[in-house]
């Protein structure tokens, strides 16, 4: 079953549908499946008490999807705080990097990302325009690093298109990691693929595989020095 991300490029599009269309077609081709426990949106009446401000749909109902979040795990809304005037809400695996939303936009109903690595002074800047995007762009990474099968490693940045030359780029672009340039993401032919650009000239590159991907999606193992892989 393969998922189609170019929807994406309509402005009217709803991005939790496809949200729900993505998981629905990987939950069972990574470790550990994509569902979690999902949460109430009574749950986040100490959050609301706390800022003062209602709290966004587009963050309640993400955490009300049951998608899960392994690699970089969702903070619990009872753990939720506040950390210079951002309230935080996922952090990544070891603590590095932390993501949330400014006190200020939290009366929006799909408010901007901010992101930060996790050292004094905190300083956060924009990872998304909106939190939806970035939902479905964390189970994007969620899948490209617990695939049952792919590949991962570092390439030479030129090499990526022509890795990935049966997928189509979605229209979405991720500033998500503190001193990564830009992360991109690509979809088609049962297969979905994160670039992150880590210097000039090298892309950290992480390719999800499914059983109906091309004959030369398995190929391109033979084209360059993978750190992981296994093809289906």
């Amino acid at each position: 079953m393969s998922w189609d991300g170019t929807k994406l490029a309509r402005g009217d599009c709803d991005v939790f549908a496809v949200l729900d269309e993505l998981v629905a077609a990987w939950d069972r081709r990574v470790e550990d499946g994509l569902r979690g426990d999902a949460v109430t949106r009574s749950a986040w009446d100490g959050v609301q008490a706390s800022v003062g401000l209602p709290v966004p749909k587009a963050l309640t109902s993400w955490y009300a999807s049951g998608v899960a979040c392994l690699q970089n795990p969702r903070i619990l809304p009872n753990d939720i705080e506040l950390s210079g005037g951002i309230v935080v809400f996922q952090a990544e695996n070891q603590g590095v990097v932390l993501w949330g939303i400014e006190v200020a936009q939290m009366a929006e109903e799909d408010p901007p990302v901010v992101v930060a690595r996790n050292e004094e002074p905190l300083q956060f800047h924009q990872a998304t325009e909106r939190l939806s995007i970035f939902a479905l762009e964390a189970t994007l990474i969620e899948i490209a690093m617990r695939t049952a099968y792919g590949l991962s490693g570092v390439v030479d940045s030129r090499d990526v298109a022509g890795f990935l030359d049966w997928c189509v780029e979605l229209p979405i672009e991720l500033a998500h990691w503190p001193g990564t340039r830009r992360t991109r993401f690509f979809a088609g032919g049962d297969t979905l693929a994160v670039a992150a650009d880590d210097t000039e000239g090298e892309t950290s590159l992480w390719i999800a595989l499914g059983p109906e991907a091309p004959r030369r999606a398995t190929a391109i193992a033979e084209r360059a020095t993978w750190n992981w892989s296994r093809l289906p």
